[in-house]
């Protein structure tokens, strides 16, 4: 397998890898299931930084490369197999790169190949902060009011790009407690993101 460190690989391989994995019938797809965990790991450390945030730094591609990895998480472990824990933390903090980067009209910042016309995170943040266990992004979404009505459903993770899973996550999220990020401004230093709110 080759690699360039984009967004594609990982893409392309984790489909295969999930076919494979949800339909053992396919003989011929059984070769993917070796991706597991190794591939993915070093996936992961070539498309993120440190801090979690991917190369690409497009908040787009980030949010549609994150779910991607949380998918594969979750999938993995409802079939019984685990992810290291320093793979599953580096996926965490993919995820909290939206409550650090979010606008206050609960869009995206419109850089690098970004443009939501769509207050896009805001309607994420509640099946993310349970997805993922991301207590900063439940406090935002309480105090930025989130509707109900975008992202809790039967059949959820609609709000997720690459939803398969079809769990619903409200036990999940009212278990979750909400916690105050420490500042406003935020930063992503591996990136070279820094933001500043009033």
């Amino acid at each position: 397998l080759g690699t360039t460190g984009h967004n594609w690989w990982a893409y392309q391989f984790g489909g295969q890898w999930k076919i494979g994995l949800l339909f053992p019938e396919f003989k011929g797809l059984a070769q993917y299931q070796a991706f597991f965990p190794d591939y993915f790991e070093r996936e992961l450390g070539l498309l993120t930084y440190p801090d979690g945030f991917t190369h690409e730094c497009s908040v787009n591609y980030h949010i549609g490369t994150t779910d991607i990895f949380l998918e594969a998480v979750h999938l993995a472990e409802i079939n019984g197999l685990r992810f290291s824990a320093a793979f599953r933390e580096r996926v965490r903090r993919m995820a909290a790169v939206e409550w650090k980067l979010v606008q206050p009209d609960g869009n995206a910042p419109a850089f690098n190949d970004c443009h939501s016309m769509e207050p896009l995170i805001l309607k994420r943040m509640r099946s993310l902060a349970a997805f993922a266990g991301v207590p900063e992004l439940k406090y935002l979404a309480e105090a930025m009011k989130v509707p109900r009505s975008t992202d809790f459903g039967r059949l959820l993770v609609p709000t997720l790009y690459y939803s398969s899973c079809g769990e619903d996550l409200t036990a999940r999220y009212r278990q979750l407690k909400a916690r105050k990020p420490a500042s406003a401004d935020t930063s992503l230093p591996d990136a070279g993101l820094y933001v500043m709110r009033n």
